[in-house]
């Protein structure tokens, strides 16, 4: 598959994550975020579950674990305002659930 630089605008935390990473987190990061506009301006009319499903089958086959997600986002949750609102998405087809927000 071949790639292409975008410039894309993200706070100043997301950017700092990105640029900190090692090399291997930031190729992952991209990744999803390649996976995430394909789906994105597919447009496609499958319900946002079975999306975010096909998504995290994907995150998971190129690498991803809870864990690389968990150290991925430290950062960013530990900086949430106060009352941030979890995000929880299950995977249904192997039933993992990845969380991002104050836990």
């Amino acid at each position: 598959m071949s790639t292409e630089a975008i410039t894309i605008k993200v706070d100043s935390e997301a950017a700092s994550a990105f640029k900190n990473a090692p090399a291997e987190e930031q190729r992952k990061m991209e990744a999803l975020v390649s996976l995430w506009l394909k789906e994105i301006a597919g447009a496609d009319a499958r319900p946002l579950k079975e999306v975010m499903n096909e998504i995290g089958r994907e995150a998971q086959r190129r690498g991803m674990t809870p864990e690389i997600l968990d150290s991925l986002l430290k950062d960013e949750v530990a900086e949430l305002p106060e009352g941030e609102v979890v995000t929880t998405i299950k995977d249904d087809s192997n039933g993992k659930v990845w969380k991002h927000g104050n836990l």
